[in-house]
């Protein structure tokens, strides 16, 4: 595929978003932010993928940059579906197969179909029952949610900042397909759903994380580090092995009483 786009749902809004690309540019990536809705109207009309030639296909052209839009002359738009759930979308806007082959192309795409799906609705079912309860708060909330932690951490807080950065650019080299961002994303969620009953997590840009540990979960922070690593190592398998965590810390109110003046020191 010259240019493609694979598409699953977004965490936060009833989206579907790129996690992998190959051709496309970084604004039509931006773009390709397709509510649920516009697709299941468009899956409707095929249940085996549906070619948009001419005029057609430009209906999806908002979703694209002005660039890519005027290149739309064909356009494929491939559900994966498991027990009668969308799991995934391939978008196809640019394939040799779109030169009076469209049918062999909907031929294996028919034959990959289900059998995908089933692995894709595996793996986002065991990803998803991680991340039900993951909350990942802004940079912009850091000082408001250090100040809520701090008045119920009776025990007092553990904040630790995790450089993440290596393990976005290990995966994202290891797999050229993927979006960095998604990487990103996927690393902050898995991240913050191992801490959802013991830390705040907030994302501290520039891919960094900042846990806010409270209780005994903060006394070894080595340890705590070892199980981020491990876990990030099991459900991403582009890490071969267990990467090794950059991180700083430091204990409120033992380094310092004034939390937010801790945090920024951190940052």
């Amino acid at each position: 595929m010259r240019r493609a786009a694979l598409l699953l749902p977004d965490y936060d809004e009833d989206l579907f978003v790129p996690w992998a690309s190959n051709g496309l540019d970084a604004t039509s990536l931006h773009r390709l932010r397709i509510p649920v809705e516009d697709l299941n109207a468009a899956i409707d009309q095929s249940e085996t993928g549906l070619v948009w030639i001419g005029d057609n296909s430009r209906d999806f052209a908002p979703y694209f940059s002005r660039r890519e839009a005027t290149m739309l002359d064909n356009l494929l738009v491939f559900p994966f579906v498991f027990d009668g759930d969308l799991q995934s979308v391939l978008i196809i806007t640019d394939t040799p197969y779109f030169d009076d082959h469209t049918e062999y192309l909907r031929i294996i795409l028919a034959a990959v179909g289900e059998p995908a799906a089933r692995v894709i609705q595996e793996k986002r079912l065991a990803f998803s029952r991680l991340m039900r309860q993951s909350i990942v708060f802004k940079r912009s909330e850091i000082g408001i949610v250090a100040e809520r932690v701090a008045e119920k951490a009776s025990n007092g807080i553990t904040a630790v900042l995790l450089q993440l950065a290596d393990i976005v650019s290990q995966v994202a080299t290891a797999n050229e397909y993927l979006d960095p961002y998604r990487v990103w994303q996927d690393v902050l969620r898995i991240t913050t759903a191992l801490f959802a009953s013991t830390a705040s997590v907030c994302d501290a840009d520039e891919h960094r994380a900042l846990l806010l540990l409270h209780g005994a979960v903060g006394d070894d922070r080595e340890l705590v580090i070892h199980h981020v690593a491990a876990t990030i190592a099991d459900f991403l398998p582009e890490l071969s092995t267990i990467p090794v965590l950059r991180f700083s810390s430091a204990r409120y109110p033992d380094d310092g009483n004034d939390i937010g003046a801790l945090i920024d020191a951190l940052l």
